[in-house]
């Protein structure tokens, strides 16, 4: 069986080589003239960047895929855990250290703020429950209705989850559920920042999504060595071991079909022959551009959907040591619920929150000596056809201001070098619709549980995967989401039913 995967980021790949490990002869057309997508990597200046994700949470979903192919992730590529998961600073001067352990980190909340440690671990124990709910009845399954929910899951587990099921927040936002647990509002704050994990404003997302802190604290959180392009090698490697053929510089201009059934994909003006598509750009995308904007329900059904955040990104050589700087970092604005409504409303915020994520802490070689990189990023709104040079000098001078007042450091003349990457740069660079990072956002009672399925309804033949695709966006849903795709390909290979 012939197979065409559509995107060689981390989705593409792991799907290629789960797909190709099966049996199956698998091509894979890249757009750009290398692999990665999103977790693509910057070298400039003397500096290395990781352009996209710096974290990686669930570790145990790169060792499966590894392990089901019989090879070990630890002989091809090697994570570290982080001691600090995140370095967070408040407009009040307030500083707070996230660890990976509960109990210590709630001690540092109550040590920090007016929260008990008591609450941090209250709400820690109601994010396990979120994340074991989920996890039975959503991550690790293919959704093809309502009824696959709970379609293989043991009586046992079914009386547990109807026991919960109150506790998935459906009726309230994540904001509301963080504010009945925590009274001071830099921790409630620290807590809503989880919904930028899929894109989505706190205020609007459901409390489901409060089963991420969970994820982050107890599942492991890591870095790559080297830097997380590495991950994107050392998958590529595992590709191409399995057979795959990897195409660069390969933009595919449709998908070929018959109205019932994929037949393959057109590149260079040419239809090339596959019994089916592996779709790991951004579902809107495939829909509006690949299928030439046939009205299938799946692809209207989507396009409804608002689409999550973009970023504005600049990627700093900085002159100068920050020993006091984490690996990971937040600045946070003064107001985030206007924060919010601003980007709602299609505009960059005057004050916004800023991430700073700094590779050169766990991975010297990415800057020379003396110097730092500095993957600097705030929130933004999609691109809705904004000035984006006035926009982008506009956040770069509220970037700059917001840091020197947080460390006390006039950093404008030490910037060395500097790229940047807007909305549109995304959406041209990485297929995404209107340059939004993870797809749909998770806006509304039950969009969490609605993203769109790794097989298509309507047309046969066609799958998806990544982080627009069920179960969302960072690096390792986009491999889950490979998994769930290529089970799906092949139990329909094999003539069964999903």
């Amino acid at each position: 069986m012939q197979v065409a995967v559509i995107g060689a980021g981390l989705g593409g790949l792991a799907a290629a080589a789960r797909l190709a490990g099966a049996g199956m002869e698998v091509t894979v057309f890249e757009q750009n003239e290398a692999v990665g997508g999103k977790a693509g990597e910057l070298i400039c200046d003397g500096f290395r960047f990781d352009t996209g994700p710096s974290l990686l949470t669930m570790p145990f979903v790169v060792d499966a895929l590894f392990a089901d192919l019989k090879e070990r992730r630890a002989d091809c590529v090697d994570f570290h855990p982080l001691a600090v998961l995140c370095r967070y600073q408040f407009t009040d001067g307030t500083v707070l250290r996230s660890c990976p352990d509960v109990e210590t980190f709630g001690a540092a909340v109550a040590a920090a703020t007016t929260d008990s440690s008591r609450s941090v671990l209250r709400f820690m124990a109601h994010s396990e429950v979120l994340y074991r709910l989920a996890a039975d009845f959503y991550l690790f399954r293919p959704l093809s209705g309502w009824l696959s929910y709970g379609r293989g899951v043991s009586r046992e587990k079914g009386f547990w989850a109807l026991r919960h099921l109150p506790h998935l927040g459906f009726a309230k936002s994540m904001h509301r559920l963080h504010a009945r647990y925590f009274r001071d509002p830099r921790v409630v704050q620290l807590f809503d920042r989880y919904a930028t994990y899929t894109g989505s404003d706190p205020f609007r997302c459901p409390a489901t999504l409060a089963l991420i802190p969970h994820v982050e604290h107890r599942l492991g959180a890591c870095t790559v060595s080297g830097g997380t392009y590495r991950l994107v090698e050392a998958i590529r490697e595992l590709a191409l071991r399995q057979g795959v053929q990897i195409l660069t510089g390969a933009r595919v201009e449709g998908i070929a079909h018959d109205g019932r059934q994929v037949r393959g994909v057109m590149v260079d003006g040419q239809t090339r022959r596959f019994d089916a598509v592996v779709s790991a750009i951004d579902v809107n995308t495939t829909y509006q551009q690949l299928l030439d904007g046939w009205p299938l329900p799946s692809g209207r059904r989507h396009s409804r959907r608002d689409p999550s955040t973009s970023a504005i990104v600049f990627y700093w050589g900085v002159r100068g040591e920050f020993a006091d700087l984490e690996t990971h970092n937040i600045f946070f604005s003064h107001d985030y619920r206007r924060e919010f409504g601003e980007l709602r409303r299609g505009r960059c915020p005057a004050d916004p929150t800023v991430y700073l994520y700094r590779s050169c802490s766990y991975a010297p070689a990415d800057a020379p000596s003396g110097h730092e990189n500095w993957f600097v990023m705030v929130n933004a709104p999609p691109d809705l056809g904004q000035v984006w040079e006035h926009e982008t000098q506009v956040v770069r001078s509220a970037i700059l201001l917001r840091l020197k007042s947080a460390l006390n450091v006039d950093v404008a003349p030490r910037v060395v070098s500097e790229r940047i990457l807007t909305p549109p740069a995304i959406a041209a660079c990485t297929g995404s619709h209107r340059g939004s990072l993870y797809g749909p956002a998770s806006h509304g009672l039950v969009a969490t549980f609605q993203r769109h399925p790794n097989r298509s309804r309507e047309l046969k033949g066609l799958y998806f995967c990544g982080g627009s695709a069920h179960p969302g966006g960072g690096m390792a849903l986009v491999l889950i989401s490979a998994s769930l795709a290529c089970s799906e390909l092949l139990r329909d290979s094999q003539g069964l039913q999903p």
